[in-house]
């Protein structure tokens, strides 16, 4: 249980007999500092920065859901739609007016 932050440091307060492990040997104490934990990292992606787009459709007459591709999947940032068109027709449509919206 931590009790308070004193002088940049959290000041722990733990219950009776949680000092030990299995064996009853003592667990040293553990001095946590803001430095210890203060850790982030940061990453800017160019959202618009893909090669082709995927989109879904039910294939009725398969009973399956299809995809089609607009553009390249060079593994090197693919889109992919979230939506599930009714017909092949739809799925290409969506593909290419979001291919066409991201070229420069």
């Amino acid at each position: 249980m931590i009790d308070a932050l004193l002088s940049g440091r959290l000041a722990a307060d733990p219950k009776e007999g949680a000092a030990s492990n299995a064996t009853d040997a003592a667990v040293p104490g553990v001095v946590l500092t803001r430095a210890a934990g203060d850790q982030h990292r940061y990453h800017a992606a160019d959202r618009q920065a893909y090669s082709g787009v995927r989109a879904q459709y039910d294939d009725q007459a398969k009973a399956t859901t299809e995809t089609v591709l607009v553009g390249t999947d060079d593994g090197h940032g693919l889109k992919t739609l979230r939506t599930t068109y009714s017909n092949r027709a739809n799925a290409l449509r969506a593909a290419n007016t979001s291919a066409c919206s991201a070229a420069p």
